[in-house]
Parts: structure tokens; sequence; C-alpha cells
């Protein structure tokens, strides 16, 4: 009797040691849980407010560049080097960083939203005239047949349901199981070309190069003083089939030193002198801009952001109408 009572007293002690060694795993585990959550969250802690901190520094760059925009526009237009402000990035180093921003012309674009016009009451319809003209665009950057593609982007954006000639409304795409249809409202991402029948996502990439999307239904006011040879497909569509593309490069380049003084003189030159304009496409051309697209990049500790935002110079005063956060300077979004 007296070896059994010895026996249960170790099984005793066995198993108060195997309950203290489980409750110090249990606690263990439980304080290892705590420091990891509370590591996590003095993380996130720090990078909300650095995340913060860089959002405050892109208000910056914004901030700068509607100075510098405000500045330029002081000064009559006429002769303004804009090439001394456009297209050349801003560097501006920060404590725990640094600040990369560029201005561009956001003119120099065929705005989509304008294949929409305004009818006597007021009401929006489809522009024919600039159908055709987007029309030349698209054949010039994709070699889509252009009007088509143009018929298919005014029924996108305009109001009603009827499909015009060569376009497509809902019913559609529908009937191909497309995942989106046409909202019939004017178009804020230019990226929404790549959701469009008639075009291939590598098409639409193209145009979104030569096309933007502005809030406007008016054509852009084209800067004739930032022009680049690039920007020939968007000329030679405007002037129609008398101007190819390889003309229109010369006429840029022929640009005089401090630009053109009047928009009369641009138009005076030997290559466009003897095409007939309507009215509305020569008001295109502007020596002073409406649009600009600021493109930044902030690097600050260790996180990057990027974004674009629209600025409308209207009468001269720069303002915000637009920011898109989290895409590369160079996304095309805008």
């Amino acid at each position: 009797m007296k070896r059994a009572r010895v026996r249960d007293g170790a099984g005793e002690k066995g198993a108060a040691l195997v309950t203290v060694l489980v409750t110090v795993a249990l606690l263990s585990a439980t304080a290892a849980a705590v420091v990891d959550t509370a590591r996590f969250s003095t993380k996130r802690a720090a990078n909300q407010a650095e995340m913060a901190q860089i959002r405050w520094h892109y208000l910056g760059a914004e901030t700068l560049a509607l100075t510098r925009l405000r500045a330029a526009l002081e000064v009559d237009g006429a002769g303004f080097d804009w090439a001394g402000i456009l297209d050349r990035p801003i560097v501006f180093p920060l404590d725990a960083g640094v600040m990369t921003a560029t201005i561009r012309d956001g003119g120099k674009c065929f705005n989509v939203n304008s294949l929409l016009e305004a009818d006597e009451s007021g009401a929006a319809m489809a522009s024919l005239d600039r159908q055709v003209v987007f029309g030349r665009l698209v054949e010039q950057t994709t070699g889509a047949p252009g009007l088509p593609v143009a018929a298919v982007v005014a029924d996108w954006i305009d109001p009603d349901e009827q499909p015009g000639l060569g376009g497509a409304e809902a019913s559609a795409y529908r009937a191909a199981g497309a995942l989106t249809t046409p909202p019939n409202l004017p178009i804020a991402d230019i990226g929404e070309l790549a959701g469009m029948e008639g075009l291939s996502r590598d098409q639409a990439t193209r145009l979104a190069r030569v096309a933007c999307a502005r809030p406007s239904l008016s054509p852009n006011a084209i800067n004739i003083n930032a022009l680049q040879p690039e920007d020939a497909p968007l000329i030679a569509a405007i002037f129609g089939r008398e101007l190819p593309v390889a003309a229109a490069e010369d006429v840029i380049r022929d640009r005089p030193a401090g630009g053109w003084r009047e928009v009369d003189a641009f138009l005076a030159h030997p290559r466009l002198v003897r095409i007939t304009l309507s009215q509305e496409a020569i008001s295109q051309f502007s020596l002073r801009p409406r649009w600009f697209v600021l493109s930044a990049s902030i690097q600050y500790g260790g996180s990057t952001e990027t974004g674009m935002t629209l600025i409308d110079a209207t009468a001269g005063v720069p303002r915000v109408v637009r920011r898109v956060l989290g895409v590369a300077p160079d996304g095309g979004l805008l």
C-alpha cells in the first residue's frame, strides 16, 4: 500500500508539471501574439502617417504648379516661351525624400467628349463634323476604320439609345457578352476606350496618346506654340486629307524662334494657307492654353506615391478640377 501511494504522488506531480508547462506555453504564445499585434499596429500607424505626409507633399506639388502657371499666364500669350515651363521635370528635395513634378500642356489632344454638341434647346447630340475629324485621327494612329470608331465613341457618351451609323448602343454590347455597356454620359477617364466596340486594347492604348477626356463638350484650344512633332496627327486630322502627317510635322518644325505671335501667322504657313477650314476648326488654335496636366512622383521615407492632376486655366486663373492618385505619371489617364 505504501508503494502505491508513492506512485500516485509521482503521477500527481507529473500532471501538475504538464499543466504548468502548457500554461506557460499558452502564456508565451499569447504574449507573442500581443507583441506582434502591437508591432503591426505601430507599423500601420507609421505607414499611415507617412502616406498622409506624402499626400500633403503631393498637394504641395499642385500648389507649386498652380503658382508657376499663374505667373506664366499673366504674361501675354503671344510669343510666350512655353517650352521653358512645360515638359521639364521640377525636382524638389524633401527632408526624407524627393518630389518630382512635370507640367505638360493638356490641350494637345482630341477631347472625345466634344463628339457631342449642344443643339438649340441645349440638349446634347452627336456632332458629325467632329466625328469626321476624330475618325481621321483614329485612322492615323490605330489603322482602324475611323468613322465607325468615332460613331461608337459618340454612342458611348450621347444620352440616347439610338446607335449612330456604324455605332453601338447597349443592346450590341449585351449581344456580344460585354461586361460593360455605354453609360450614355461624358467620359471621365480616357481608359474607357478599351471597353468600346471596334477597338482592341492595343488600339485603345495608341489612341489614348492623342485623345483625352475633358469635362467639357468643347474642342480643346490647341496651343500652337507648345506643339511637338509627335502632335502632328492631331493637326493633320483637323486640316483633313490635304495635310498629311509628314507635312504637319514640317509645319511644327518651322515654328519661328519665340513662337508664332498670332494664329493667323500659323495659318499663313505655305503648307496651310491654301486649306480652307471652318470657323470652329480655326477657333481651336490658340496662343493661350486652357488645360494642363501635372504628373508628380513623391518619394518619402520608405514609400512612394504617384499621381496626375488636371488643371483648368480658363480666363488665366488655373484651378484643379481632377486628381488621380496611385497611377504612373505617364499613365495617360488625363
